[in-house]
C-alpha cells in the first residue's frame, strides 16, 4: 500500500490549525490511516487502497477537518465554462481508448505544493491506475503551448524531448533505453504506433502512458496546468482526474472545463467536457446503521457523523436518509461503505465488542477439496487456470467477439461501463486475458 510524506507546516496550513505531531500520531489513524514515522519536519503515513483521494497532504487536511469539526460537509468546487478544446484521433482509440482532460489555473505553487503535485501523480499510479496500466496522468504547464490540443498516435521514428531529457529522443529509443520506457514500455508492446498528445503547432505534451515532454515541465513558477488522463477504463480515468483536480483546488486553484471531441460515440457522447464534478445520491436506512454498528444512533446523530466525513444530507424521513456524496470519494459504491464512514466519526473505541452466543467452526467441502487437486493437476500439466469476472458489457461479450448480439442478463444499477451484464459464454473472458498478456511469455 502507498506510504506518501506530509510536511507538518504545509498540513497545518492546509487545516488552518497548529498540529503538535502527538495529536496527529493519534487521531489520523482513526480515519483509516496507518501512522507509519514521523521527524521533526512531518510524518509519513500508509493510505489504505480503498481511498485514493487520501494520497495528498490536500486529500489528507480535507477529510482530518471534517473528522476533528474544522469544516463540516461536502466541500463545494466552482468549475469553469470550457475555454480549452482537445481532439481525439480514431487511430489511438485502438491503444489507449479513454481520455480525460482538465485545467486547473492560479495554483499558489511553491515547493511543498509541487512536491505534493509529483507525489500524488506517482502514488495514484502505482495504486489505483495499476502502474499506469488501467490510467496515466500527465499535469503540464499551460502557458507553454498553445491549445487547441490533440490526441493522436505517430510512428517509432517520431522524435521529442522526454521529461529531464537534454536532447531529443526516438519513441522507439525512449522505449529501449529511456528509464521509464524501459519500466512502462510493456503496456504497449505489440502496437506499430504511439499514443502522442499535442498542441496545435505540434509541440508534443506527453507519450502517454509513458512519460511527459520536457517542453511543457512544471515548475516552481507554473500557476496554470493542464491535466491529462487517459487509459482503458473510464470510471478509473474519470475517478483520477476528479482526485486531482479537487486537490489542487483546496490550494485555491480554479478549476476550468475542457470540451473534449470523439471521432465516435462514447458512453458520455461524442462531444463531452470534463472533469464531471457531479455528485452521486446514496438512500441510506437508519435501522441498516444501528444493525451494522451494534448502536441505537438517532437520525441527528447519523447526520451529524455523516457531515463530519464531507458528505451532506440532502433530506431525512423516520427511516431514511439521503445522502450526496462529493465526486472524489471514489470508494462510494454501497451503503455499507457509508455505515463504515459513520462508525470511524462514532468512534471504534465506542463500540463494545460482544462474544457471539452461537459457536460454529467451518471447514472445506468436498467439492472444493475434490476441485483444489484438479487444479494442481492441471497447472502441473501446464495449463494456465483464469479467474474472471461474472460480469462484462456487451462490447466484449459479442462486438470484439465478432458474433451477432444475444439476450443478457442486464444489472439494474451497474456501477461501471465495464460491467453491465452478465457473461453468457467463456471465451470472450478469454480472449481479453490472452490480450491483455501479449508482452508476457508463455
Amino acid at each position: 500500500m502507498p506510504v506518501i510524506r506530509v510536511s507538518l507546516m504545509d498540513f497545518e496550513r492546509l487545516v488552518g490549525l497548529t498540529l503538535p505531531i502527538h495529536r496527529l500520531r493519534n487521531e489520523l489513524p482513526m480515519i483509516g490511516l496507518s501512522w507509519e514515522r514521523d521527524d521533526y519536519e512531518g510524518f509519513e503515513v500508509e493510505v489504505f487502497p480503498n481511498r485514493p483521494d487520501m494520497l495528498s497532504p490536500e486529500g489528507l487536511a480535507r477529510a482530518y477537518k471534517g473528522f476533528i469539526c474544522v469544516e463540516k460537509g461536502m466541500p463545494k468546487y466552482a468549475v469553469k465554462p470550457s475555454l480549452y478544446d482537445v481532439y481525439v484521433d480514431k487511430e489511438v482509440c485502438e491503444i489507449r481508448p479513454c481520455s480525460v482532460f482538465a485545467v486547473v489555473k492560479n495554483i499558489p505553487m511553491d515547493d511543498e505544493v509541487l512536491k505534493s503535485i509529483i507525489q500524488l501523480q506517482e502514488k495514484l499510479h502505482i495504486s489505483y491506475c495499476r502502474n499506469r496500466r488501467k490510467a496515466s496522468i500527465g499535469i503540464h504547464d499551460l502557458d507553454k503551448f498553445k491549445p487547441p490540443v490533440r490526441y493522436t498516435v505517430k510512428t517509432s521514428d517520431f522524435k521529442f524531448k522526454p521529461l529531464d531529457s537534454d536532447r531529443e529522443m526516438t519513441i522507439e529509443d525512449i522505449l529501449k533505453y529511456h528509464p521509464k520506457g524501459v519500466e512502462y514500455g510493456h503496456i504497449l508492446a505489440g502496437f506499430n504506433k504511439f499514443p502522442i498528445i499535442e498542441d496545435s503547432k505540434g509541440l508534443v505534451l506527453s507519450m502517454p502512458p509513458i512519460i511527459n515532454s520536457d517542453y511543457t515541465k512544471v515548475d516552481v513558477n507554473t500557476r496554470n496546468v493542464f491535466i491529462d488522463c487517459t487509459g482503458l477504463d473510464w470510471k478509473t480515468v474519470n475517478s483520477v482526474l476528479n482526485i486531482l483536480t479537487t486537490s489542487l483546488a483546496e490550494r485555491g486553484g480554479e478549476i476550468y472545463k475542457v470540451r473534449v471531441s470523439y471521432p465516435f460515440e462514447t458512453p458520455f457522447g461524442i462531444v463531452f467536457e470534463t472533469p464531471d464534478l457531479k455528485t452521486q445520491e446514496v438512500k441510506l436506512s437508519l435501522s441498516f446503521v444501528n444493525k451494522i454498528i451494534g448502536e441505537k444512533l438517532t437520525l441527528e446523530e447519523v447526520s451529524e457523523f455523516l457531515a463530519r466525513m464531507r458528505y451532506d444530507v440532502v433530506e431525512c424521513s423516520e427511516e431514511e436518509i439521503l445522502v450526496k456524496v462529493p465526486a472524489y470519494r471514489v470508494d462510494i459504491m454501497h451503503p455499507i461503505d457509508l455505515v463504515e464512514d459513520i462508525a470511524i466519526a462514532y468512534g471504534y473505541d465506542r463500540i463494545k465488542p460482544e462474544i457471539p452466543k452461537v459457536f460454529t467452526s467451518g471447514g472445506e467441502s468436498y467439492v472444493e477439496r475434490f476441485s483444489s487437486k484438479v487444479r494442481l493437476i492441471m497447472v502441473g500439466l501446464g495449463f494456465q487456470e483464469v479467474i474472471t469476472d461474472v460480469l462484462t458489457n456487451p462490447y466484449d461479450l459479442f462486438t470484439a467477439m465478432r458474433v451477432k448480439p444475444e439476450p443478457t442478463v442486464e444489472l439494474e444499477n451497474p456501477k461501471a461501463i465495464e460491467y453491465t451484464v452478465c457473461r453468457s459464454w467463456l471465451m470472450p473472458c478469454l480472449m481479453k486475458t490472452l490480450s491483455r498478456n501479449r508482452h508476457r511469455e508463455y
